[in-house]
């Protein structure tokens, strides 16, 4: 099942249904977003670098209806900090967070599940051109900079504001063992990416 959910307008009715299709792996599940996408709640929060939607979808599977509230992290639409961006690179690092590094830690400490919002879907041009280009290989910052392509591209996480108690690390041991597999995990995975 292919989801093409490339930025927020790409967010329809059919569009959230594969991709909850997709997440469950189930080819029958119905899906719809519950209320209008013009008023999402949130908005631009430079202290998360990101431009924050709030939405929520009704999901049916199996005859039963459940309420499922997501977050859209989208790449902050103007000012300074777009600009920044450019460099920085945040949305392609949560992207690559929450779609690869994080379900591989999730499977090296099985005891880590409910610490994390899940991760419905994530997307980000930069996949597409990650190689310098030719401006950037020869030339200095000031030059290629004004022309490096804007960050693009959207998270949808588990919202977990929604809830009355999230599951957090209770003591410093816990904290020490999550940031001890974190840091092998991440570890790891660079090293299989480049080879």
């Amino acid at each position: 099942m292919s989801v093409d959910i490339r930025k927020l307008s790409d967010l329809t009715g059919a569009s959230v249904q594969s991709m909850f299709r997709a997440y469950f792996g189930d080819p029958d599940l119905e899906a719809c977003i519950k209320g209008d996408l013009a008023g999402l709640g949130g908005g631009a929060n430079e202290n998360y670098n990101s431009d924050i939607k709030r939405l929520t979808c009704v999901v049916k599977r199996k005859g039963e209806a459940e309420e499922l509230h997501l977050v859209a992290k989208l790449p902050v639409p103007h000012g300074f900090m777009r600009q920044m961006h450019k460099i920085a690179r945040p949305l392609m690092k949560e992207v690559t967070w929450y779609t690869r590094a994080a379900p591989a830690l999730l499977e090296q400490a099985p005891g880590l599940a409910g610490t994390l919002p899940i991760c419905y879907h994530g997307h980000t041009g930069y996949g597409e051109r990650l190689a310098p280009t030719a401006c950037e290989r020869v030339c200095c910052l000031p030059c290629w900079f004004p022309f490096r392509k804007m960050d693009d591209g959207i998270l949808l996480l588990e919202d977990l504001s929604k809830y009355e108690c999230c599951n957090i690390i209770s003591n410093l041991s816990d904290f020490f063992y999550v940031l001890e597999c974190g840091v092998h995990t991440v570890n790891n995975y660079v090293c299989n990416a480049f080879d």
